[in-house]
This record gives C-alpha cells, structure tokens and sequence, in this order.
C-alpha cells in the first residue's frame, strides 16, 4: 500500500479571545519508495515464543518500520537501511500476532507491504459449539465443530466440563479426542452450562461454552421499537426465543410505558403496535415470553427517547504519550476503531528543528489500546497522535521529544540582564526574590524555535519563559521584547479565573495588560515540584505543554494580537530569537535545568 500524508495540526487551547484553528495542505512532491521484499516470518525452534523476522530493505529507503501487533500492543522499531533481521520476543503460547513492514523515505513516504499473520502456538476457538436436551429433558448432549487452527504442539484433544449452574456441582470434567458428550441423569427443571476448550501440548486458550436451559422459554431478543408518523403511537418488534423450552411459545407479554413501566398487554406474534404514548417523555419497553403459565426469561429493557432528544455526546478517546530514551509509548483508553467518529488513529512523528528531515507516520493498529514506537533519533521531535474519519482530522495528543539532549545551553550561552540570579553548568537558578531577567546567547538563524526546560517553582509568585525574545547585545537592561508563558498564582487575586498560566506579549520592556490566551493551572498538578515545560513557535502558531498537559495551541499569532486589543495598544509582534525566564515579587524562587533550544 503506497500512502502520502502530509497534514498540519493544530488544536486551540482556551484563550481570552477565541483562536480558530485552521489546517492547510502542505506543498510537497511523493518521493518513489517501495515496501520491503522477501519478507520471513517464521518462530524459532529453540524458543517457539520468539519470532524472526526478515526482509529486504527497498532501493532509497531512510528506514524500514516493523510493527507487530499482538492483540492488545502495537509495538513499533525502525531499523536502518543496512539492517534486515530482528528477533521480536513474543511471549505466551495463546497471543497471535499481525506483522507489518514498512519502507519509509527521507521525507516521510511510506509504503507497507500485506500484513503476515502469526498464529497462536495452542489451538484456537471451537469453529462452533451447540447443545440439546433428549429424554424429556433428563439427557444433555453437547456438540462442537474442532477449530480452524490446531496450533503448532502435539496431542490435540479437548478438555469438557459441564456445570449445575444453581449449586456450581460439577457433572463432568474430562478430556477427549470426540467432538460431543453425553450427560445423563440431568434435572430438567435445572439449567447447565458446559464448556469446551481445545488442547495441545502447548495448552489450551479459548473456551466455548453452552448453556442448556431449564424448560422455561429464554429471552426474546431484537427488541426495538419505533415511534409512528403520529408521535403517540409506537411499533414494536422482537425476534422470538432461542430457547422456547421443552414446549412452544404460546404467547408474549409486553411491558410499556412513559419513564417506567406500567402497564402490560400480552399478544401472539412477535409485533405489536400501540397507542397513547406521551411524546414528550421516554417510553420503556420489555418482553417476556410464555409457555402456557410458565413464564420465560425477560427481553433486556428497551427506551424510545423522547422527541428532540439529541442523544448522547461520544466521547473522544484519551491517549496519553510519554517518552523515555527515546522510546515513545503511547496509551488509549478505549481501543482503536471503538470511536465511530475518527475510527483510524495515527502516529506522526515530524523534526521540530530545519535541520533535520526525520518524518514517521504509522497507523496504530485496530483494536489496540498501546502502542510502543522504538525508537526516535538523536533530535527534537514533536509527536502526535491524532483521529481521522468521515468528520476529518482531530489531534488528541501531542508531545515535544528532545532526544540525546539536543541544544542544551550551557553558562557561556546565558546572560542575566537584571535582578540577580546564579548560573552554573545548564542551571539557571533564580531564588534571590524580586524582578530577575535571563536571557539566552545562542546564535540563531530563525526565529522559529523548539524549547525544553525542567521548570520548579520552589516559593513566591510564580516566573515567565519568553519566547521570540530580543535584546540587543549591548543592552543590559530588562527591556526585551517577546512572548512569555507566565505561572501567575496572583492573577485570581485581580478576577474570577484563579491562579492561571499566561501567554503574554511584551514590547521593549512593557507587558500589555491583557493576555493572549489564559487556562487553568492542570488539575492535580503538584505547583512547587520539578515539570518539563515545552514549546515550539512556528510560523505563526504556538504550542506549549507541560508535565505533558497542553497549555496553549494557537493556530494564528497575529490573530491573537489583535483579537486581545494588545496590537491596537501599540505592541509590536515579536520576531526575536531568543529565550530567557523572569521572577518577581519577593520570596519568590524559581530553578531552570537542562534548558535545551533548537
């Protein structure tokens, strides 16, 4: 499969004023690259848990991507052009596996060759399994259908039990070669359950089971009922027992009514229509089933909502991305393709820096609620996990990865322009109270940037990171121009927000009074503790986050400026390349580590 994607995704944060976000096409020209060849797949005698792998890396190729998927994981490696063979540990003799190999350009083209399915080591699940009752209902048979796959050890077999479901008494536990068994003696007032799981050497891992019913009728099922062109009126139908007992159904009672139900009618088929609903309200159905005067097991309840009803809001699935040494793991609540709105989940990797092409896209396969991607290069990289479906594109997850620690600044890259404050190494420490000002030496050829810092505010009244910040290098003064992300305990003290964070823009010294965008400090989030703080400022648009929590997402910059009035006010856009921090108020103290800019 050849795919192209090249998307932008930014996603708003709340703000003073609204900042909509738009998403705009990328120019870029589909680079010829081919899946990987020759591909095998096969378990290792030794250690039939391991899996080899093997391929032939396609012509132009940056890397080769292998996924595998073991039902519930989506595990993820790169390897180089001049690497062919891995040895994936699986593990368990019941997980199957979906391998997929990937060739992927410089510029981020992909092209995935067919998935190699890997089949459990046990057998797998009964094709079918079915049950009857003989002798008036005092003889239970259970039947089955062996399973497609057999597994891969020796003496297949099934193990069979079969339960009294109202005392747990066990009536048979055995293995056989047979696909059916025979119990006598049953009560047939009594219902049993049995269960079949096939067996080899390896083991056993998928039990099938049947109930065999007591002699009353079973559920009806396919209840569903549907509001008529005169909203009062309601039409009903069902689909009748699988199990209508040693007799025949001879006919069904239904329940109804408006909020709860209260009245009852019984009928002979399996539909009926009925009148005198009140629209406004939710109406409530349930069926029952009879044989004669023995009653059957209810239908599950049915509600039809009320006119106007606009149903239930789905929720978006929450995915959470942490990233350890370069090794990016990926959680979902919710697996993938369980929201109907943005059924495909995607893994983006993209260079936050222009000196680096590094581009990945995967897409997470179906059904799993991880994903682990091993791993990403030494570089800054913004990773992202975002929907797509028939509503279009929506991110749900987005961090900056800075691998190998990247532009770390040391002393020699730092300048304090005001107040006092003590850097050593890649320290900048600020716990001296009042106004401070310190601001990077870099040399930079773009204003676009990608920033990382351990931020820990340890008393006082909260500090600032300036982005697209200047000051000339003569200057020693506090009288720089920029974008600065604020903690400010203080600004509840002046409205009804609370402690906020702040993206503000300064000119020349001067902070325009109201800011660009405002959110809450995160919910359970420790105030005087150690956080990653992240940012990167491309374009026009800002994204920062921290402890992983997204703070801003601003799509448009110069919107921004104006839609706050600061740009009427007379403050200038800042096009500086620079960073630094800020403290103020006494008492406070605030600590930077292993600040990185790129």
């Amino acid at each position: 499969m050849f795919r192209r994607r090249i998307t932008v995704r930014l996603v708003t944060g709340a703000a003073v004023a609204t900042l909509l976000l738009s998403t705009a096409a990328l120019p870029a020209t589909a680079t010829d690259i081919a899946a990987p060849k020759g591909l095998k797949v096969q378990r290792d005698l030794a250690e039939p848990t391991m899996i080899n792998l093997a391929w032939t890396p396609p012509p132009g190729a940056d890397h080769v991507r292998v996924s595998v998927f073991d039902g519930s994981t989506d595990s993820v490696r790169t390897f180089s052009p001049d690497t062919s063979t891995y040895q994936y540990p699986g593990s368990g003799e019941c997980t199957r596996y979906r391998i997929r190999f990937a060739g992927v350009a410089p510029d981020g083209t992909s092209a995935e060759a067919a998935a190699v399915l890997v089949n459990s080591l046990a057998p797998g699940g009964l094709s079918s399994i079915t049950g009857e009752r003989l002798d008036e209902g005092t003889t239970g048979r259970i039947s089955w259908t062996q399973p497609a796959w057999w597994g891969t050890g020796t003496d297949p077999g099934y193990r069979v039990t079969v339960t009294e479901s109202s005392t747990g008494r066990q009536l048979v536990d055995t293995t056989t070669t047979d696909t059916s068994v025979t119990v006598l003696g049953i009560d047939k007032g009594l219902q049993y359950v049995a269960k079949v799981t096939p067996m080899n050497s390896s083991g056993g891992c998928f039990t099938s089971s049947h109930v065999l019913r007591a002699g009353r009728p079973s559920s009806p099922s396919k209840l569903v009922a549907i509001r008529d062109e005169v909203p009062s009126t309601v039409h009903l139908t069902w689909a009748k027992p699988a199990w209508e007992g040693y007799g025949s159904v001879t006919h069904y009672r239904v329940y109804y009514g408006d909020s709860v139900v209260s009245q009852e009618m019984d009928v002979t088929g399996t539909e009926v229509t009925i009148e005198g609903f009140n629209p406004e309200k939710d109406s409530k159905f349930q069926v029952v089933a009879y044989d004669g005067q023995l009653r059957g097991e209810p239908s599950p309840s049915f509600t039809l909502n009320r006119l106007g009803y606009a149903g239930e809001k789905e929720l978006d699935p929450n995915v959470r991305i942490q990233e350890a040494g370069g090794v990016i793991d990926v959680t979902i609540d919710g697996p993938v393709g369980s929201s109907s709105s943005y059924p495909d989940l995607f893994l983006d990797i993209n260079s936050a820096t222009p000196n680096s092409t590094y581009s990945e896209s995967h897409q997470i396969a179906n059904r799993a609620n991880a994903l682990t991607f091993d791993k990403v290069p030494c570089g800054v990289f913004t990773v992202t996990v975002s929907g797509q479906g028939e509503a279009g594109s929506k991110e749900f997850g987005r961090v900056l990865v800075n691998q190998c620690q990247v532009g770390m600044l040391d002393k020699s890259l730092w300048r304090l322009v005001y107040g006092r404050a003590d850097i050593t190494g890649n320290v900048v420490d600020m716990s001296y109270g009042g106004e401070a000002r310190v601001i990077s030496q870099k040399p930079a050829t773009s204003q676009d940037m990608a920033l990382t810092t351990q931020a820990t505010l340890k008393s006082g009244w909260g500090y600032g990171i300036w982005l697209r910040a200047f000051l000339p290098a003569n200057a020693n003064n506090a009288s720089i121009s920029g974008y600065t992300m604020q903690y400010d305990p203080g600004y509840g003290r002046i409205n009804s927000f609370g402690p906020a964070l702040l993206l503000r823009v300064w000119d020349n010294g001067k902070e325009c009074s109201t800011p660009l965008a405002r959110v809450k400090w995160p919910a359970g989030l420790e105030v005087n503790a150690r956080h990653q703080v992240s940012a990167v400022v491309q374009g026009d648009a800002l994204y920062m986050s921290i402890a992983g929590n997204r703070l801003f997402a601003v799509s448009s910059l110069k919107g921004a400026l104006a839609s706050s009035g600061c740009a009427a006010a007379g403050f200038k856009e800042p096009t500086g390349d620079q960073i630094g921090f800020r403290t103020w108020g006494s008492g406070t103290a605030a600590v930077f580590e292993q600040t990185t800019l790129n």
